[in-house]
């Protein structure tokens, strides 16, 4: 789910190998660049039967994109089969203010216009379907303490800032902080 090229760039800065899968072709349009330099592969694939072999991968990783699979558990199932030692990815957490999301979602879709509905988990619904995979928890980060649309909608990077380090300060991302980057490493 690479398509928008959120870490591309700074997957290969870094001096990895990288290789994208997006649903359609149209998908490789921003990161075109990259792969027109030969700094990344593209592949059309389906996300729930990937395609490629077993343990083809160093690490999976998957931003911004769980939240609206409907069958997560085949598609955790498949990230967890095609890596040989870690699966990142991220997910909108119930407990932060995703709790209020059911009431607060149509405010949500008023500010940003193009919004689409997501699921929330806890992250003990996810584990059981890693360790199934082989796969062990090794570490989390909560990105934000408060929601995203808000900084989006302030558009105001130092603003944010202040906000998320006074909130990180104060322990609240750590508590309720959303969303989350979870580490699953091979057994």
């Amino acid at each position: 789910g690479g398509g928008h090229g959120q870490i591309t760039k700074t997957l290969i800065q870094s001096g990895c190998d990288v290789t994208v899968l997006g649903s359609d072709s149209v998908c490789q349009q921003r990161i075109q660049h990259f792969i027109d330099k030969g700094q990344c592969q593209f592949k059309v694939g389906d996300i729930l039967n990937l395609p490629f072999p077993d343990h083809s991968f160093d690490a999976v990783i998957s931003y911004r994109l769980l939240a609206h699979v409907s069958q997560w558990q085949t598609y955790l199932t498949e990230l967890a089969r095609m890596t040989k030692q870690a699966v990142l990815i991220d997910y909108a957490e119930v407990y932060s203010f995703n709790y209020f999301e059911p009431y607060l979602f149509q405010y949500k879709k008023q500010i940003e216009g193009n919004t689409r509905t997501y699921t929330c988990f806890k992250k003990s619904d996810l584990l059981p379907i890693f360790h199934k995979g082989g796969l062990v928890y090794a570490d989390d980060y909560r990105q934000f303490f408060l929601p995203m649309v808000l900084h989006r909608k302030l558009n105001k990077v130092a603003l944010s800032t202040i906000a998320e380090n006074i909130s990180q300060s104060l322990g609240l991302t750590r508590l309720m902080g959303s969303p989350v980057i979870l580490k699953m490493v091979r057994e």
